[in-house]
């Protein structure tokens, strides 16, 4: 059996469409299914791809399909493909103004929960007609969407871990570590690191660029977390902390300034300020209506007061 050319113009996107589908799915039927083709039809799709590229990407493992070492590699590239020819035909669409009524907003938990309410609101009424996609996840989760095009604006609170993205800062924030008022350090004048890292801490998963950022300060000072608590939900930390179970970090955006049963640690040292970002994808073009959102969140967006108490 003959090798075709492997080039860019002997992989259509059909054939991209198809093999994506079953990397997802590690399945031909319910490849078919998401695709509405037959089975078959994609049997024979995935083994067009196979002559094309001259390298195995899914092989049968008894019942099961896998992606091959070449597979892996390839799916990366794919969904890159996938995003760039994406975009390509947004830049037609917005040109009709096909696109010009859809916003694919996505945030991680700081700004999402805490900074783009009072603009979505705002920026919805004066907008019915707009159509709203919002995805609330973890920092890495957003760029990974960012780069699928699977979003088409982030706002997230780290720094990029992709050169694809390109950013802006968005507002000042500001890293704090908290207890309810009735824990035993809530009182105390000064706090050491060392005290700190014995505690219980109730935390974001590993993605999340609050954690992120407050274990490279721990790292800075050769310490690390012992007890962790993972919770993917900021409102379910707080819950647990103001029980007593434990001490957790949060945006000051996230912290009332006065009352909610909390109480900041006295950390010397613990000066962890940083820039929220507004993020996109350096070749994505925003229609007016996605640049009037992001203007409108700017707008809104407050800083904290730099008291380490919360909002100005």
């Amino acid at each position: 059996m003959g090798i075709m050319r492997a080039g860019w113009e002997a992989l259509t996107p059909s054939w991209l469409a198809t093999f994506l589908a079953v990397a997802e799915h590690l399945n031909y039927t319910r490849a078919a299914e998401a695709l509405f083709l037959t089975q078959p039809a994609v049997s024979r799709q995935m083994q067009a791809l196979h002559r094309a590229t001259g390298v195995r990407l899914v092989e049968q493992l008894g019942k099961s399909l896998a992606l091959t070492d070449a597979g892996q590699a390839f799916l990366r590239e794919a969904q890159q493909l996938r995003g760039d020819l994406a975009r390509a035909g947004e830049v037609l669409e917005g040109l009709r103004g096909g696109a010009a009524g859809r916003l694919r907003i996505g945030a991680s938990s700081t700004p999402g929960l805490y900074v783009l309410p009072p603009a979505l609101g705002r920026f919805l009424r004066e907008r019915p007609g707009a159509k709203l996609e919002f995805r609330l996840a973890n920092t890495l989760a957003i760029e990974e969407a960012l780069l699928r095009n699977e979003l088409d604006v982030g706002f997230v609170g780290g720094h990029l871990v992709n050169t694809d993205l390109e950013a802006e800062p968005l507002v000042g924030d500001e890293v704090l570590v908290y207890a309810a008022r009735t824990h035993p350090l809530a009182r105390a004048r000064r706090i050491r690191p060392e005290q700190l890292v014995e505690q219980t801490f109730i935390t974001r998963e590993a993605g999340s660029a609050t954690r992120r950022t407050f274990e490279a300060w721990l790292a800075g000072r050769g310490l690390a977390l012992r007890h962790v608590i993972e919770l993917a939900c900021p409102e379910a930390i707080k819950r647990l902390v103001a029980a007593g179970v434990g001490v957790a970090m949060s945006s000051c955006q996230g912290l009332p300034k006065q009352g909610g049963g909390f109480r900041t640690l006295r950390v010397p040292g613990l000066e962890i300020r940083r820039q929220l970002l507004v993020v996109r994808h350096k070749d994505k073009v925003l229609t007016p209506l996605l640049e009037e959102f992001v203007n409108a969140v700017r707008l809104t967006a407050r800083p904290c007061s730099g008291d380490g108490q919360g909002h100005a």
